[in-house]
């Protein structure tokens, strides 16, 4: 509780959440619950110690901005000005639940803490705290991070690059959904906004991708790839 109150990714952080998302009569006192996933709470703060306080130097400063970018797309809406559930930056779990932009506060735990443990196996991350996260049991071992779109390496390098000396309106990565979000709820009531279908984009993979989702894209670059195998382009 300490450690959640000293970094915390929002305003009044506490480990409190809702039993299950209800469309109606939502905020009772019966649908309230501390988060008991305590596997989960400890990973995810492990990792904001690690991470934003105990390095220093240029590391600390791309960190703190890796954790920036983090904390808006995990805990924070879109910007949505249309449609029924307009979104501005509201916690998700305070937006409407029927949005697709609303999600339950554990999940936007275990999506910050896949974030920050993709992020981990970047090539090029500082080697020392990878080895720390995982003897600490933060991470686990794992092979270099890729793009789920275009399957390149994702480089620490030009990540913390971005972040630190950004340029205007560009961003060399994004997170992304794999299948983006609709304009309602899925039957079952299950947004997109999950730890599965969150994950770090490059640039390229993300502007590829564009409205689809990650199996639509890769069907494209599969049919493309095809058509250029059987013409004789120049």
């Amino acid at each position: 509780m300490l450690l959640m109150s000293q970094k915390t990714m929002v305003p009044y952080e506490l480990p409190v959440d809702y039993v299950e998302r209800r469309t109606d009569r939502m905020h009772l006192p019966s649908n309230v619950k501390w988060i008991e996933d305590g596997e989960l709470l400890d990973k995810v703060l492990g990792l904001r110690r690690l991470l934003l306080s105990e390095v220093s130097g240029a590391e600390a400063v791309a960190f703190a901005a890796a954790y920036d970018k983090i904390r808006v797309k995990t805990y924070l809406t879109d910007r949505v000005q249309t449609g029924v559930h307009q979104t501005d930056r509201e916690k998700r779990w305070e937006a409407h639940p029927g949005s697709v932009h609303f999600a339950l506060r554990v999940s936007c735990l275990a999506i910050e803490c896949r974030l920050v443990e993709e992020m981990l196996h970047f090539d090029g991350f500082p080697e020392a705290v990878r080895v720390e996260a995982i003897q600490r049991g933060l991470a686990t071992e794992g092979r270099v991070a890729r793009c789920p779109v275009t399957l390149a390496p994702m480089s620490y390098g030009e990540f913390s690059e971005s972040l630190v000396d950004p340029s205007h309106g560009k961003s060399a990565f994004q997170v992304g959904h794999l299948s983006p979000l609709k304009s309602e709820v899925p039957a079952g009531g299950q947004a997109g906004h999950v730890p599965g279908n969150v994950a770090w984009v490059s640039d390229e993979g993300n502007r590829i991708q564009g409205h689809r989702s990650l199996d639509e894209t890769r069907a494209l670059i599969r049919g493309i790839a095809r058509r250029y195998e059987l013409e004789d382009v120049v």
